[in-house]
């Protein structure tokens, strides 16, 4: 992130003016090796620490985290293989006070070139939470001038939902793909702009969110003009105190994907049809036919060349038989009769 957004979202309080004061949530960007790129206010006040003093540092060695749910091993290797993670997180901060955080990690990617993770981390018990005006929502991670800032400018599409299912933010990148505008596609359901053949795919997809897994299947979505567009969704809950309020997806358009897959079946059929015609011409070509000429005393076979082969190389060079030398009966009784009277029958 530039110097002039961040100042734009006042991370010191200074010109730039405050940023929004979210309760209980925070965002954190980091490089391919988990060291922190940027730092949002919310996260500052979930784990006691300021901006400054944590750009640049390691985030995985910073905080001494356990997985009360067990699922360390699991959410590691998401993180290994570059995929999205959730977990519910029990950190101790700076001022050795425990906290307990639902924490989901997203995947960045420039087209193929993996530039880091996006960090959105819940404390949804703290005190901070607690704060919020009576009778108000608590404020949602993608209504923070910092979240929106990164989310807006992702190249992926990226859609939040409600517990019901309807959209509550999509990104610029997530309403291209459908040729719409984000105002016309929030508080509608995802399953108004999937084709009819990927919406099972979709019902599983929930059915897991709902019950707190995460999904990752192909689907596609329905343009305005109607096209169909190939996607990859990647899609975690939004988990609050062990409840699930929604769900976070990723939308990656495979299109050109999809495109060179179709276009290599296309050449591979093309090259299974050419195969069976080379063989069928090789097939042909080594099957005699025709008359051909035999002398009657050396029995070599002639060419359209005027050139003369043995019969068995004319049959090995046009065929895929093979002949061996051997005696019939008539002519081992015309040439070697003398020997099959001898008593030994030599």
């Amino acid at each position: 992130m530039t110097k002039e957004n961040r100042d734009a979202l006042g991370s010191d309080g200074a010109e730039g003016g405050s940023r929004r004061d979210l309760p209980g949530e925070g965002v954190i960007l980091t490089d391919p090796g988990f060291r922190v790129t940027d730092f949002s206010k919310g996260a500052e006040r979930i784990y006691g620490v300021t901006r400054d003093e944590m750009v640049g540092r390691r985030l995985d060695l910073e905080f001494q985290a356990a997985f009360p749910d067990g699922n360390e091993t699991e959410f590691r290797g998401h993180l290994a293989n570059r995929r999205e993670g959730q977990a519910r997180l029990r950190i101790r901060r700076k001022d050795g006070a425990s906290v307990t955080l639902e924490t989901v990690a997203v995947p960045l990617w420039d087209g193929p070139l993996f530039t880091g993770w996006m960090w959105t981390s819940n404390d949804g018990s703290g005190p901070a939470a607690a704060a919020a005006p009576q009778g108000q929502p608590r404020a949602e991670p993608h209504h923070d001038g910092f979240t929106r800032l990164v989310t807006d400018g992702l190249p992926l599409g990226l859609t939040v939902v409600d517990v019901e299912g309807r959209f509550e933010y999509v990104n610029p990148a997530y309403a291209r793909l459908l040729e719409r505008t984000p105002d016309q596609i929030i508080g509608r359901f995802p399953l108004e702009f999937t084709a009819e053949s990927a919406r099972a795919a979709l019902f599983d997809a929930r059915a897991e969110r709902v019950s707190g897994q995460q999904s990752a299947y192909e689907s596609q979505l329905v343009s305005s003009d109607g096209a169909l567009v190939d996607v990859l969704i990647t899609a975690a809950p939004r988990m609050v105190n062990g409840a699930v309020t929604g769900a976070v997806a990723v939308v990656t358009d495979i299109r050109p994907l999809k495109d060179a897959e179709r276009q290599l079946r296309q050449a591979l059929d093309q090259n299974v049809q050419r195969v069976g015609e080379l063989q069928a011409a090789l097939d042909e070509a080594r099957t005699p036919s025709g008359s051909w000429p035999m002398c009657t005393g050396c029995k070599k076979v002639g060419a359209a060349d005027g050139s003369w082969t043995h019969v068995e190389t004319f049959i090995a060079e046009r065929t895929n038989a093979r002949l061996s030398q051997g005696l019939c009966p008539d002519c081992l009784k015309a040439h070697y009769k003398r020997h099959l009277s001898e008593p030994d029958g030599r």
